[in-house]
C-alpha cells in the first residue's frame, strides 16, 4: 500500500481517502500506517475547523428545538397559532419561540461556538 494521505477517524484511519484501517495491532494496513506517522508524516484530523462548525450549528439548532418543546410541545405550538389557547398563553408561547430562537441567532454568531457548550443554561432563556 502506498500511503499519500491518512485522516483519523474515531476507530481507525482513511487512508488516501478512500481505504479505511481499522485500529489494529494484527492489521498490516494498521502497522503500515504506524510507520507512516513514525516517519514523521502528519495525519489529518477527523474534522475540518468547517465541518466541526457546521456540526455544532446543526447541534445549536436542534438544541433550540429541543428547549422550545420541553415547554411548548408540536401540538401546543399549532393550538397556540390557531387560538385555541387564551391570548395570554399564545402570547407566552411566542414569546418563548422568539426567545429561543433570539439565543440560538447569537450562538451562531459567536466566532467562540465550536469550543462552546450548547446545551448549557447560560446560553438559553429559563
Amino acid at each position: 500500500m502506498n500511503i499519500l494521505s491518512v485522516k483519523a477517524c474515531s476507530n481507525g484511519y482513511l487512508v488516501n481517502k478512500e481505504t479505511f484501517v481499522p485500529n489494529d495491532l494484527a492489521n498490516a494496513h494498521y502497522l503500515k500506517v504506524q510507520q507512516w506517522i513514525a516517519s514523521g508524516n502528519t495525519v489529518e484530523d477527523e474534522f475540518t475547523e468547517a465541518e466541526q462548525l457546521e456540526q455544532k450549528k446543526t447541534s445549536a439548532n436542534v438544541e433550540c428545538t429541543r428547549r422550545i418543546n420541553a415547554k411548548w410541545d408540536q401540538i401546543g405550538q399549532i393550538n397556540a397559532s390557531l387560538g385555541v389557547y387564551s391570548k395570554e398563553e399564545s402570547a407566552a408561547c411566542a414569546d418563548w419561540i422568539a426567545q429561543n430562537r433570539g439565543a440560538l441567532m447569537n450562538l451562531l454568531k459567536r466566532e467562540d461556538l465550536v469550543r462552546l457548550d450548547i446545551s448549557d443554561d447560560q446560553h438559553w432563556p429559563v
